[in-house]
């Protein structure tokens, strides 16, 4: 029976799902890095404008 459905219904081979699941984790991870030096750089830079500004 089994290789009677093999005929009639060959296994997909799509693979689009894995595609979309794999670019949407690497967006995520690029979203997350983006976020993450932002977030860095925009204490960095506070800190140093009130260095700056407790000197003038």
């Amino acid at each position: 029976m089994f290789e009677y459905l093999m005929i009639w219904m060959p296994p997909r081979t799509d693979r689009c799902a894995a595609r979309v699941l794999d670019y949407g984790t690497i967006a995520a991870l690029i979203v997350w890095t983006i976020g993450t030096v932002v977030a860095l750089v925009d204490t960095n830079v506070t800190a140093t404008f009130a260095i700056l500004g407790a000197r003038i």
